[in-house]
C-alpha cells in the first residue's frame, strides 16, 4: 500500500524536527519512503509531504504504525491519503480533536492542495 503523508515539523511553539528525523522515524515504523519528500509551508507550519509504502496488507497495522510515528514525532496527528482509493484520514493520539480529514488542507507533493482541480486531474 502507498500513502502520501503530511507531517508537521513543529513541536510546540519553539521546537522543530528535521525532515530527516521524520524520515528515520517512518523507516523505524516500517513505512518506507518512496522518495525523500519535500517540505512545504502549510497554513500553520513547515510540513513534510512524503510518499511511503508498506508491505502490510492490514489497515489496522498501518494505522498503528502511523499512530506510532505521530507519537514519536510529538504530533497530534498525521494526515494520510491513499491515492489508489482516494481516501484520507487523520491518524494520531489527538486526531479526533482536529476533526475529519479535509482535502482543502492536505498538501500534495507538488505543493497543490488535494481539493485543487489540478491535483485531482493528476
Amino acid at each position: 500500500m502507498r500513502f502520501i503523508l503530511n507531517i508537521g515539523l513543529n513541536v510546540g511553539a519553539t521546537t522543530a524536527i528535521s525532515a530527516e528525523v521524520a524520515r528515520q522515524i517512518l523507516i523505524a515504523n516500517d513505512l518506507l519512503p518512496v522518495n525523500n519528500g519535500v517540505v512545504h509551508a502549510s497554513d500553520t507550519e513547515p510540513t513534510l509531504v512524503i510518499e511511503v509504502q508498506t508491505m502490510s496488507r492490514s489497515p489496522m497495522l498501518v494505522i498503528q504504525a502511523l499512530n506510532s510515528v505521530a507519537v514519536d514525532l510529538e504530533q497530534d496527528c498525521i494526515a494520510a491519503f491513499r491515492p489508489r482509493v482516494g481516501n484520507g484520514a487523520l491518524i494520531g493520539p489527538k486526531a479526533a480533536e482536529w476533526g475529519p480529514f479535509n482535502p482543502a488542507f492536505f498538501i500534495m507533493p507538488d505543493g497543490t492542495r488535494l481539493s485543487d482541480p489540478a491535483a485531482n486531474a493528476a
